[in-house]
């Protein structure tokens, strides 16, 4: 069997929990859609999969955080040039992380970007217990919502994988714009 998003539901019906804790890991809203039409389907236990799929998306937001707090100052040093990143960048990164700390980490959790802001909360070395318990609330919510869509609407979930694909694009989009605009209005282009 080719492991596509179409076969996804029969393997989960086949191997259940073991198969969608390391799913979970790697990429969770989808997973999530899928195994809430699984739980109306009465496949899986509504309360072990909610479990299951926080359990998986805080150990894969924890590889995040851990990347950048153990890889993020060497690859900054590094390669930090190529992004005009510097030390005093990462100071006010910090500065602004340690303020505003949940909401950085909900907005990690609402759109697709969420791996870069992870990873940000790393380098600036945010406590790791601070780190865990919000991104823990925030977990919460987010595999709540889309284990319910899946429960109400799973059967449309190829469809919904491409609308929040979508969304990620317009997203990133977005910000590289305002990126731009930033910088040449830094700059004094416009």
């Amino acid at each position: 069997m080719v492991f596509t998003l179409d076969t996804i539901p029969q393997l989960l019906m086949a191997y259940g929990y073991a198969l969608l804790f390391p799913i979970a890991i790697i990429e969770g809203p989808i997973i999530s859609i899928i195994a809430g039409l699984l739980v109306a389907g009465g496949f899986l236990n509504l309360y072990i999969t909610y479990g299951v799929l926080i359990f998986g998306d805080l150990v894969g937001d924890t590889l995040y955080y851990s990347i950048g707090r153990y890889g993020g100052n060497y690859f900054v040093k590094r390669w930090g040039w190529l992004l005009n990143i510097d030390g005093s960048k990462l100071l006010r990164l910090e500065e602004n992380f340690n303020t505003h700390s949940a909401k950085w980490l909900f907005f990690a959790k609402a759109q697709g970007l969420g791996s870069a802001i992870l990873v940000a909360a790393g380098v600036i070395k945010m406590p790791f217990g601070r780190f865990l318990w919000l991104n823990f609330l925030a977990t919460i919510c987010k595999s709540a919502i889309f284990l319910a869509i899946g429960f109400y609407f799973g059967k449309a979930y190829v469809s919904i994988n491409g609308y929040i694909n979508k969304f990620g694009i317009i997203t990133i989009f977005l910000i590289i714009v305002g990126g731009i605009l930033y910088f040449l209005r830094r700059k004094k282009y416009i």
